[in-house]
């Protein structure tokens, strides 16, 4: 009776828990704990949970596969349609974290918080990546953790343990199938009330799954795809959930399919089952290795029973035991020292053939020089070794040669030779290329050193090979220029560039009688070297010396130019000048007042000319320049240009020239006159300069230079007139002395006694109150 109250009162909260989770058409879900995961080895994408519903669709309802991209779960309050934009994000290639985001950011009624998802997904590197989220508005004690390829959550629990048993679960076997793993973490959370609704039934849930996508599959159905809503009291869906996962067929673990005779038996077990017991040929053993050695080739049966959850589990294999490949070397034989010879053995059933020094191939070249065991043995296609072989070769010697094999002659057609004895097994046999003799000798040519190879083969057939070496004697001597010229009264040295005897001792002789040297001095003529050996051997070496042109130089007479211009001077030849300077062409200003050319040429012959030389002396420019003073009608015009010795004086009213150096000019009526002066030497082009004189008749002028000096030339005195202030005056004679000296303050003019002077040139200097100062010129006369 009170079971049946309980049930009843399950079943009503069953369906009224469907309604308030899914609602009357709703699409949304209250699960309680669950877990995504993936395998990065197999590619294998899965999800398992459980709940306090009983429903047959949690894991439709929950959860999405994404095959070899990833797994999304969505539950407490998220409804299936966020679900199914989850899996198109995933399938898109969003990350774990950009999934939920996006989940979060466009939900569909507009309460993220109320939401826990999971996911767990590939990159395009196949590395994992996961995240979670668990919503502040989710019912009960909510939460999710996240590992390395997995990711868990939960709602309405009991407590956190039921989380941290599902990661314990799961990671004690990661070494195991993902399948296992998930159903691990499901079986270690499986205590009373995870789901806290379910306490009342003494059970964890009501309903449990698991799914499980190869990465190859599409769509439903996945390889595992186990829906449970069993909803019975004191019966744990997550147990049934286990039962009929046991049916499955799932290889846990792998062992091997062919062993070689000498191999172990090594399987791959998971280590998290707690135990593993083997049945082999009615035998119980525990571990997972043992040898093979003992077994027959052949096909074996082995069966393993390991524990897992407390369930014992079972799998059966069948192993073959292969023999190896065969080989047969042949019998035990002799060889010739340093013979080659291939080893050929019959090679069955194999695919390698390995000997005992390590070389690999089933044909083998030998070549012997000592006794000799060789063992062979032959692997089959998967690598086993079978039974080695061993033969034995011993090693016969060839014949033994003595004494020398070389010989030194000189040119000559044809020579005869004698090859180096043999001691061996008689009878003896000498092989000269293709001829084939009991005789020792041999003829040749001596032309040329050569080689002769030869063998000499015994009764046994075991030869022994050498070469005979003819060297010719070959005298050589060489000079590099078999004539040669040289200037007249000059001789050259004649240089033995190569000379060799290359197999006895040798001299050397000139035709001038010297002796053993390399190197000789020669004029004009024709003459010899000679090269001799002590076998008679000789070569010479005939050269002959002819006399060069020489070349003839003419640089010119002496010459003056003016300093602008230059003097261009070209010969045929190069001419090598007294600075230094080689070239057949070169121009020479005149910039100073002497320059001795001087220099010789040389042409290609190397000749060269004698030494010839000129004087070039340089003009400077003339530069016209004057002064003057003016007395009435008369100017006293003073010459100061320079480097000029020809003077052309214009006065400026159409008088004929005048060629004075200073000249004296009177003027006949008032007027400005543009005076000019054309100055010039022989060499150079003339310079001129114009003054404009203004003459008024009948009074003393002030010059252009703003000062009158007059009379010029004066007697007893001089007057001195200015248009700017005077304040001190010197008069000065030829030799530049000072004979006057005035103070003045800002006057205009001046008048000064001259009695005591005597007859000559003066130099009279006006220094003004404004700092400058003015020179001219005076003559004194009676």
């Amino acid at each position: 009776m009170i079971n049946e109250t309980y049930t009843a009162i399950y079943k009503v909260f069953a369906v009224l828990g469907l309604f308030t989770c899914l609602g009357l058409g709703s699409t949304s879900a209250q699960d309680t704990f669950s877990i995504v995961a993936v395998d990065s080895a197999t590619g294998e994408v899965g999800s398992a949970g459980a709940t306090c519903i009983s429903i047959d669709t949690l894991g439709q309802l929950i959860n999405r596969l994404v095959p070899g991209k990833g797994s999304i779960n969505a539950q407490a309050a998220s409804s299936t349609s966020n679900l199914v934009l989850g899996k198109d994000y995933l399938q898109k290639g969003f990350t774990s974290g950009q999934v939920i985001d996006s989940l979060r950011k466009y939900d569909k009624d507009g309460s993220p918080n109320t939401r826990q998802y999971l996911v767990v997904r590939f990159d395009i590197q196949n590395r994992v990546n996961t995240a979670g989220f668990t919503g502040s508005s989710a019912s009960g004690y909510a939460n999710h953790i996240t590992g390395k390829d997995y990711a868990v959550a939960g709602n309405i629990l009991s407590g956190k343990e039921v989380l941290d048993s599902m990661v314990n679960g799961y990671t004690r076997f990661k070494d195991a199938p993902l399948p296992d793993r998930l159903m691990a973490s499901l079986l270690t959370a499986k205590m009373v009330g995870a789901d806290k609704r379910c306490s009342i039934y003494n059970t964890s849930s009501l309903s449990a799954y698991i799914k499980v996508a190869k990465k190859t599959e599409s769509s439903r159905p996945w390889t595992i795809d186990i829906q449970n809503g069993t909803g019975k009291l004191n019966q744990d869906p997550i147990d049934s959930l286990w039962n009929q996962y046991n049916q499955l067929s799932i290889s846990r673990i792998q062992a091997p399919v062919t062993l070689c005779r000498s191999d172990t038996f090594n399987a791959l077990i998971p280590s998290a089952f707690d135990s593993v017991q083997w049945t082999f040929q009615n035998k119980n053993t525990n571990g997972n290795s043992f040898r093979a050695s003992s077994l027959s080739p052949g096909k074996y049966d082995i069966k393993v029973r390991y524990k897992f959850f407390e369930k014992w589990l079972s799998e059966s294999y069948t192993f073959q035991v292969l023999s190896g490949g065969q080989i047969d070397l042949p019998k035990d034989t002799s060889i010739c020292l340093n013979e080659i010879w291939i080893v050929k053995p019959d090679f069955n059933n194999g695919r390698e053939v390995v000997w005992s020094d390590g070389w690999q191939g089933s044909l083998r070249a030998l070549k012997l020089t000592d006794d000799t065991t060789l063992i062979a043995t032959a692997y089959d296609a998967n690598g086993c070794a079978g039974k080695p072989d061993t033969m034995v070769i011993s090693t016969r010697l060839p014949p033994v040669l003595s004494g020398l094999n070389t010989d030194s002659i000189c040119f000559q057609d044809s020579y005869k030779l004698t090859v180096r004895q043999a001691n061996g097994q008689r009878p003896l046999r000498y092989q000269f290329g293709d001829s084939s003799v009991l005789d020792s000798a041999y003829t040749t040519h001596g032309k040329f050193a050569h080689q002769i190879p030869y063998a000499v083969v015994d009764f046994y057939g075991c030869s022994v090979s050498d070469t005979f070496n003819i060297l010719i004697d070959s005298v050589i001597i060489d000079v590099s220029q078999r004539d040669r010229s040289v200037c007249p009264d000059d001789s050259t040295t004649i240089t033995i560039d190569s000379h060799r005897s290359s197999l006895s001792e040798h001299s050397i002789l000139w035709s001038n009688g010297a002796k053993e040297t390399l190197n000789q001095p020669y004029s004009m003529g024709n003459h010899w070297v000679k090269l001799l050996t002590v076998l008679g051997c000789s070569d010479s070496f005939p050269f002959s010396v002819d006399t060069l042109p020489v070349p003839w130089l003419n640089l010119g007479t002496d010459t003056t130019l003016c300093m602008t211009d230059s003097l261009r001077i070209m010969n045929a030849d190069t001419i090598f000048w007294w600075d230094g300077e080689e070239s057949p062409l070169r121009l020479f200003d005149a910039k100073q007042a002497s320059l001795v050319i001087s220099g010789y040429a040389r042409n290609n012959e190397g000749c060269v000319s004698d030494v010839d030389s000129l004087t070039l002396t340089g003009q400077e420019l003339p530069i016209a320049e004057f002064s003057y003073s003016t007395s009435t009608d008369t100017v006293f015009f003073v010459n100061t240009s320079l480097h000029a010795d020809r003077y052309t004086w214009l006065f400026g009213d159409q008088s004929p020239a005048n060629s004075e150096e200073s000249p004296q000019y009177i003027y006949d009526s008032s007027k400005l006159y543009s005076v000019q002066l054309i100055a010039g030497n022989a060499f150079c082009p003339s310079d001129t300069i114009i003054k404009s004189i203004d003459i008024v008749l009948g009074m003393n002028t002030i010059s252009h230079s703003g000062i009158g000096v007059y009379p010029n030339p004066f007697t007893d005195h001089v007057t001195i007139a200015s248009r700017k202030p005077i304040n001190h005056v010197s008069l000065y004679d030829a030799e530049g002395r000072r004979v006057k000296d005035v103070n003045v303050l800002h006057r205009y003019e001046l008048n000064l006694s001259t009695e005591d002077l005597s007859n000559g040139l003066y130099r009279i200097q006006v220094e003004f109150s404004d700092g400058g100062s003015q020179t001219t010129t005076l003559i004194k006369v009676h």
